[in-house]
């Protein structure tokens, strides 16, 4: 299917009263399980991979990014990787509290999301050791590269420092390894479908639940 074919497909779904929410699945895919914390394995292992194909609309890029043969491409895709993933860690954080898109103060609430994930996670939170750290990083490189296309003061995004996040030279900002970065979030996401398979942690199934309802506008 070529790509006029793809967009011609998906406006006839649409009109349907469905609509793609990753490649391949129809908000109407999640209401067929009917999915409830409680459901049996097998049901939320099909909910996950939705959520995973959906996510991969990140992933899949960020990968092109990361391993392409193009010098340029390896020299200058640091902004998009980390605009990309910065992305994502939002995305996986609103997944995994239930937050549902709000109406006002949207990018404060952002900032706060990013943080929390940032100072909580397993794959983080050994780097962000506090609050003031990870608004740090979230003015400089988050709220940087999406309102004003630049990382801010003297943070830089490179591919050959040893640690995922350095002091920068004069110690106001951070040195990003944008690879083991991006390594470190496929990390959580890979743990977060694992958690909601488990189902030990009800309430982490029950805000996935809320807020793949909204996206599926049930």
């Amino acid at each position: 299917m070529d790509v006029m074919e793809l967009i011609m497909s998906t406006k006839l779904v649409e009109n349907n009263h469905e609509f793609e929410i990753a490649p391949g699945v129809k908000n109407t895919d999640l209401q067929k399980i009917n999915l409830t914390s409680t459901s049996n394995k097998d049901n939320w292992t099909l909910a996950v991979d939705m959520f995973r194909k959906r996510i991969d609309r990140f992933l899949e890029p960020v990968k092109t990014l990361i391993y392409s043969s193009d010098t340029k491409t390896i020299l200058y895709s640091g902004f998009a990787i980390m605009a990309l993933d910065c992305l994502l860690i939002e995305t996986l954080q609103s997944f995994r509290v239930g937050r549902l898109n709000p109406v006002k103060h949207n990018d404060h609430q952002s900032t706060q999301t990013m943080v929390n994930f940032l100072v909580q996670r397993p794959a983080f939170k050994t780097y962000f050791d506090g609050e003031p750290k990870a608004r740090h990083f979230c003015d400089h490189f988050r709220n940087g590269i999406l309102h004003q296309g630049e990382v801010k003061s003297s943070g830089r995004i490179r591919i050959d420092t040893p640690e995922m996040i350095m002091p920068s030279g004069d110690k106001q900002s951070f040195i990003v390894n944008r690879r083991k970065f991006h390594d470190a979030l496929v990390q959580e996401v890979d743990a977060y479908a694992a958690e909601l398979i488990e189902g030990k942690d009800s309430l982490l199934r029950d805000n996935f639940i809320k807020k793949m309802n909204e996206i599926c506008r049930i």
